[in-house]
């Protein structure tokens, strides 16, 4: 075993390795309130902060993006109504903060 890894390592040793990293923090946020849930088709956002630039993203449980809407105020209403019950994940992305919640809809 010692001989495997010694040749393993003089193998790595002698190769040229570059790597290329590109970092991008995404702050977690807990600034929003997703209600009612359960839901029958209307549901509301509550949001805090002035952030105009929030987009709420709706997918459903295979990753289809079934809604997206521009929030433009601390309490805003999303309606998906024609789709079928079920769960569904609620992302709002406000810069470089994302925040999933799940929604249950009747």
């Amino acid at each position: 075993m010692k001989k495997t890894l010694l040749t393993s390592l003089a193998v790595v040793t002698s190769m040229l390795v570059t790597f290329c990293v590109v970092a991008q923090s995404v702050q977690p946020s807990t600034n929003f309130a997703l209600y009612p849930n359960p839901a029958s088709g209307t549901f509301y956002l509550n949001m805090q902060g002035s952030d105009a630039n929030r987009t709420v993203t709706v997918t459903n449980v295979i990753g289809e993006t079934v809604k997206t809407a521009l929030a433009t105020s601390s309490e805003t209403e999303i309606t998906i109504d024609k789709y079928v019950p079920g769960l569904y994940f609620v992302t709002l992305t406000s810069g470089m903060s994302v925040t999933t919640r799940r929604l249950e809809l009747h």
